[in-house]
């Protein structure tokens, strides 16, 4: 009931204040290379601050210890780095402080989520714009000693070193093919930001190679590249090397979640963060070296106007379907075509009826209760259907990296599973248990073991003793007994 205040005085409070930073460290390196400065700096921030597809990094509430927070130590510890003299100005305890407060800054902000991890990158991109790097090699070297240290750290204590291992073939596959489709996606929400929510997994749009999504993703890379290249190559300008600067930056901002190193999940909207800054900055100061924006008050600054309020005006509206879970999960279920994903969302807002006390509506409780009636999941032939869907060769991208059709059926056959159990209906919970099973088999071992987990804590001995029972001749019947999950139910 009160989480507006979280909104406001934690998530919208930091991104204000990131917001500031950003302009301090802008401010900073504009100076050494643009006439306004100031002024350019103000744009880009302003711009980038009422950005819509910052909508789920801001209005998350968890995105006020994680994500929010981590970049606000981040650029805390680049402004702390830019802004100390390392001269004889400063008493030098004090600028060993302000130094070391620094590089704990980056430290902490690598706790929190990945995207900030290329911090000491950025710092060193800028102090080479800045030609420093001769007097503050200290400042390059620590940030990256310190991003070492986490790495060692996390990866003695990961499971993920497995990845290492990924063949050629495959990071051939995800570099050329996967990584370019989701960076496509990204562009078209960076341009038209109106098909946004909590789940673009289900909106990515992901065809075989050589596709036509291929080649228009190839060609939306190779655009940016291009630019890159060519104004790092071509100085004729001061800003040429900014330019170059910012679309590296843009692409550092989304490089973890292009899933050339596998990452959790396909696609979401607070991956842009950085993603939105490095871009914004590219065409404000494209249009400052063509056009020269900051010379031209009237029109320049009238342009901005509009851009700023319809992209403030879109943020203010997408605000809306994060009043409260209600409205979250409603839309969500709306915005997606998956039978699968429709149905793991309306768990998520029954789930949310039951905390706050409220009653849900019929049809969303029939919706969920009768999804294998209404959709014929236990008939032979609509499981050929989906099946020789998921098997056809024009939807292996798809079906190898997406999570889709097969997959989202049997996760949300398992919630149902669960739900039945929870309210004692046993022996449609184990049929559609094993219904889900049948769907995506991958899952079923690590299904089985949260569902036996979860509800024995809350059933006698005896209770518990019969279910197994009943789970092991079900099993038996089915031919799906092992040593594996032989032991899950003992």
């Amino acid at each position: 009931a009160n989480a507006w205040c979280l909104h406001f005085f934690v998530n919208f409070l930091i991104h204000i204040i990131n917001s500031v930073l950003v302009f301090l460290i802008l401010k900073k390196l504009f100076t050494t290379r643009l006439a306004n400065a100031e002024l350019l700096a103000f744009l880009i921030t302003l711009v980038w601050t009422v950005h819509p597809l910052h909508h789920e990094s801001v209005n998350m509430l968890t995105s006020g210890l994680g994500f929010l927070s981590s970049t606000l130590f981040m650029l805390l510890a680049i402004n702390l780095s830019l802004y100390s003299p390392y001269d004889s100005s400063m008493n030098p305890n004090l600028a060993s402080l302000i130094r070391m407060l620094s590089y704990l800054c980056f430290a902490i902000s690598f706790i929190g989520v990945e995207m900030v991890l290329i911090g000491p990158i950025v710092l060193i991109m800028i102090l080479l714009a800045m030609n420093k790097v001769a007097s503050r090699w200290a400042q390059m070297l620590a940030p990256l000693i310190v991003l070492a240290n986490y790495f060692v750290i996390r990866f003695s204590i990961s499971a993920e070193t497995k990845y290492f291992s990924m063949s050629l073939a495959e990071l051939a596959e995800r570099s050329l093919v996967l990584a370019p489709q989701i960076f496509l996606h990204y562009l078209k929400l960076f341009f038209y930001p109106a098909q946004l929510g909590v789940d673009q997994h289900h909106n990515l749009v992901l065809a075989n190679a050589f596709s036509t999504n291929h080649y228009l993703a190839l060609a939306a890379c190779t655009v940016l590249l291009a630019v890159i290249v060519y104004f790092f190559w071509i100085q004729d300008s001061r800003i040429n090397l900014l330019i170059a600067g910012f679309g590296c930056f843009s692409l550092l901002g989304i490089a973890v979640t292009l899933n050339i190193y596998p990452v959790y999940c396909l696609a979401r909207d607070r991956y842009t963060y950085f993603f939105v800054l490095g871009l914004v900055a590219v065409l404000i100061l494209l249009a400052e070296k063509y056009f020269k924006l900051s010379t031209k008050p009237k029109t320049g600054m009238a342009l901005i106007a509009i851009v700023v309020l319809a992209l403030g005006t879109r943020s203010w509206y997408k605000n809306f379907d994060w009043h409260n879970g209600e409205k979250l999960w409603q839309h969500t279920i709306a915005s997606v075509d998956d039978i699968g994903a429709k149905q793991i969302w309306r768990y998520s807002l029954i789930h949310y009826y039951e905390d706050s006390k409220t009653k849900p509506n019929r049809s969303l409780l029939e919706d969920f209760a009768y999804f294998i009636e209404r959709n014929n999941l236990d008939q032979p032939e609509v499981y050929q259907q989906i099946m020789t869907k998921v098997k056809a060769p024009e939807n292996y991208l798809e079906q190898k990296y997406g999570y889709a059709d097969n997959k989202t059926i049997a996760a949300a056959l398992y919630v149902l599973a669960e739900r039945q159990l929870r309210f004692g209906y046993q022996d449609e919970s184990q049929r559609t248990l094993f219904l889900s099973r049948k769907y995506y088999p991958k899952y079923f071992q690590t299904n089985m073991a949260i569902y036996l987990s979860d509800f024995y804590m809350a059933l006698e001995r005896q209770q518990q003793e019969q279910i197994a029972l009943d789970l092991a001749e079900v099993a038996a019947q089915n031919r799906l007994w092992g040593r594996q999950l032989e032991e899950v139910v003992k």
